[in-house]
C-alpha cells in the first residue's frame, strides 16, 4: 500500500491544479484550481501552439477543446469594439472549459475562483458565481458539482452566505485565522480552505528561520488543527480542506482532515511511497491527535464564539499574519487574472505569434 492509498482512507484526496492532463493517473476525488494555476496553463498553450506549425491555434487539424475554445475566445476579443468586456468574458469561458475538462477526470467536484478584484464586494461576488453556474450549466454541468472559491474576507462570507441560501456551494477560500473559520461555519458555508504552507512561509520569514519546523510545531498544521478542534467540538459542518502544503511531511501530519488538496507534484510523491510493513500508519490521524497529544487537545478557544462584523475586523487586523497573507493571496491572484488578460489581449492583437 502506498502512503497516498493510507491517506485516502482518511481524507478525501484532491488534485490542486490547472492541467487537467496532470490528473489523469491520480484518482483524486475532487479537484481544485485558482486564477494562478489556470494563468500558467493557457500561457503554455500558447506558448506551445506559438512554437508548432502544425498546432497553429485556431488551424490546427485537431485541436483540443481548449485550443478550440482558445482560438475562439481571441477571435471574439479581436472583432470586439469593447475588448475589455470581451477579455472579462473570454475569461470566464476559459474558466467554465478548464472545469468541464477536469470534472471528466474526476467523479466530485471542482473549486472554482471568482475574481479577486470583487474579494470586498458582496453584490458583484455574488453576481459572478451565479454567471458561473449558468455557464457549467449550459455545459449540462450540475451545480452540486461546483464550489465557488471566494476570498474569507467580511464582504466574501457575507456573499457565500447568500449563496448557500440559493443552493450554490462555496469554498471560503485564503482562510489564515481561526475567526474566518468561525464566521464561516456560524454562516453554514459548505468548505473552508486553510492555507497551511503560506502561514508556515510567513512565520519562517519573520523569524528569519533557515531550518524546517518540527512536524509538530509547524504553524500552518498546528493552526488547520486548531481550526478541527473547533469545528468538531461544536459539531459544524463545514468542511475542512487543508491547502496549499510545502511538503509531504505537512500532508501527513493533517491527515483525516475532511479533505486534503495536494499539488500533482506531492501527489505523485506520495503514490510512489510505500508504507513499510502492512498495517503500519506512518502518520496519526487528526483525530486521535486532538485525544492524546496535550499540545494539540488544549486550545486558546475553549467556548464557542460568534462574531460580529466590528468584531471579526478588530481580531483579523490584530491578527498581523492573517491580514498580510489574507492581502498579498488575493493581490497574487488579481495579479495572475491581469497577466492573462494581457496574454489574451496580446495574442488577439498578433503580438504573440501563435506559429
Amino acid at each position: 500500500m502506498t502512503v497516498l492509498e493510507a491517506l485516502a482512507k482518511h481524507s478525501v484526496i484532491v488534485a490542486d491544479t490547472g492541467d487537467w492532463e496532470e490528473i489523469d493517473t491520480l484518482a483524486p476525488r475532487d479537484v481544485t484550481t485558482n486564477p494562478t494555476l489556470i494563468y500558467k496553463n493557457i500561457e503554455k498553450i500558447t506558448q506551445l501552439a506559438a512554437a508548432n506549425e502544425s498546432s497553429r491555434l485556431g488551424v490546427a487539424k485537431n485541436p483540443t477543446l481548449m485550443e478550440d475554445v482558445l482560438a475562439r475566445v481571441i477571435a471574439s476579443i479581436k472583432k470586439a469594439a469593447d475588448k475589455q468586456t470581451a477579455v472579462n468574458l473570454a475569461i470566464e469561458q476559459l474558466f467554465v472549459t478548464t472545469g468541464q475538462l477536469m470534472l471528466e477526470k474526476v467523479p466530485g467536484r471542482i473549486s472554482i475562483e471568482v475574481p479577486a478584484i470583487y474579494s470586498f464586494d458582496k453584490e458583484k461576488t455574488v453576481a459572478a458565481a451565479k454567471s458561473f453556474v449558468a455557464a457549467y450549466g449550459k455545459q449540462g454541468i450540475a451545480s452540486n458539482r461546483l464550489l465557488i472559491k471566494i476570498a474569507a474576507t467580511w464582504e466574501g462570507l457575507q456573499a457565500a452566505e447568500t449563496l448557500e441560501k440559493m443552493d450554490i456551494h462555496t469554498n471560503l477560500t485564503l482562510v489564515f485565522s481561526l475567526e474566518q473559520a468561525m464566521v464561516a461555519a456560524d454562516k453554514g458555508i459548505t468548505l473552508i480552505s486553510p492555507f497551511v504552507g503560506r502561514v508556515t512561509d510567513w512565520y519562517k520569514m519573520n523569524a528569519q528561520r533557515t531550518e524546517p519546523y518540527p512536524i509538530a510545531e509547524d504553524p500552518g498544521v498546528c493552526s488547520v488543527i486548531e481550526i478541527y478542534r473547533y469545528f468538531k467540538k461544536y459539531g459544524y459542518t463545514t468542511e475542512i480542506m487543508a491547502a496549499s502544503f510545502r511538503s509531504t511531511e505537512q500532508i501527513m501530519a493533517l491527515a483525516g482532515c475532511d479533505l486534503l488538496t495536494i499539488a500533482p507534484k506531492f501527489l505523485k510523491q506520495l503514490a510512489h511511497q510505500e508504507v513499510v510493513s502492512q498495517g503500519e500508519q506512518p502518520f496519526i490521524p487528526i483525530v486521535e491527535l486532538i485525544k492524546t497529544e496535550p499540545r494539540y487537545s488544549e486550545s486558546a478557544v475553549e467556548s464557542q464564539i460568534s462574531l460580529s462584523e466590528a468584531q471579526f475586523r478588530w481580531r483579523l487586523n490584530q491578527n498581523r499574519m492573517a491580514t498580510e497573507k489574507l492581502r498579498e493571496g488575493i493581490a497574487l491572484f488579481d495579479e495572475a487574472s491581469e497577466k492573462l488578460s494581457q496574454l489574451l489581449l496580446k495574442t488577439s492583437a498578433g503580438s504573440v505569434r501563435m506559429g
